[in-house]
């Protein structure tokens, strides 16, 4: 079974609530969705794959960036991947 792969960098303390959001969205697709979640600072796995990033991002697929991140954005991000799979 194809897996969408959705990446959330938390740049910053105030991002917390963001990243639980992501979290959230990602749990209602359960096992279609693979999550990882970096912390800056703490994890730079992600910094070979996409260079700095200084904003909250999240990365769907390794190719689609979001940056303006509020709950429709996230969510509807997050289904049109899903759609995309499902066709």
């Amino acid at each position: 079974m194809n897996k969408i792969k959705v990446e959330f960098i938390n740049t910053w303390p105030s991002c917390d609530s963001i990243g639980r959001l992501v979290q959230s969205s990602a749990e209602r697709y359960g096992d279609k969705i693979e999550l990882k979640m970096y912390r800056t600072g703490k994890d730079m796995d992600y910094i070979k794959k996409y260079g700095m990033i200084y904003v909250g991002t999240m990365i769907i697929n390794e190719k689609t960036f979001i940056k303006n991140l509020n709950k429709k954005s996230i969510d509807k991000a997050i289904d049109d991947a899903i759609n995309e799979l499902d066709t």
